[in-house]
């Protein structure tokens, strides 16, 4: 099978998960996961993913492969290889109807700059594949990740997130 190289940013690595990667951690297997992909999932890190984005990812990769590189993607730290979070698409721009990106850093490796690193690494990888703007919604309550946003070069729009967008979402753009 194909799979995408990953990302690099300067301090990190985002690595494209395997759908066989998916389906293990869907069924708690974490350890499973590991074997696969030579990666250390923390327990913290696959109770973060959830079941629903794990079904919604996984339904992606079967629709459109892994190899597209439109999934989700562990954020290794370089100097240790310690996975820190996951970032990545909602999704193929066909299937979502644009190129929309989400991020989450662990608790424990927040406020080192590694989600406006990862961002800015998937806005590059989107230019490299010909996608002329990237979206993100989060919540309105989320200044955090309003500010990493901000940091990466997006802009807050009036428009709504495709049909995941609710009325305590704020929505940014940036044109590549």
């Amino acid at each position: 099978m194909l799979v995408p190289r990953p990302i690099s940013t300067p301090r990190l690595l985002l690595v494209p998960l395997l759908e066989e990667t998916l389906d293990a951690l869907l069924v708690g297997d974490r350890h499973a996961a590991q074997a696969l992909q030579d990666l250390e999932f923390t327990a913290e890190f696959a109770d973060s993913l959830g079941y629903e984005f794990l079904k919604a990812q996984l339904r992606g990769m079967r629709r459109r492969g892994v190899q597209s590189g439109w999934f989700v993607r562990a954020i290794l730290r370089k100097e240790d290889g310690a996975v820190v979070g996951d970032c990545g698409f909602h999704g193929s721009p066909d299937d979502v109807g644009r190129a929309e990106i989400g991020y989450r850093i662990l608790p424990e490796f927040r406020a080192n700059g590694f989600a406006t690193e990862a961002a800015s690494g998937l806005v590059g990888w989107a230019r490299e594949h010909g996608v002329p703007s990237v979206y993100a919604a989060v919540k309105v309550t989320n200044v955090a990740s309003q500010r990493v946003l901000d940091k990466a070069g997006f802009a807050l729009i009036d428009s709504p997130s495709s049909e995941r967008a609710g009325a305590d979402e704020m929505v940014f753009k940036i044109d590549i």
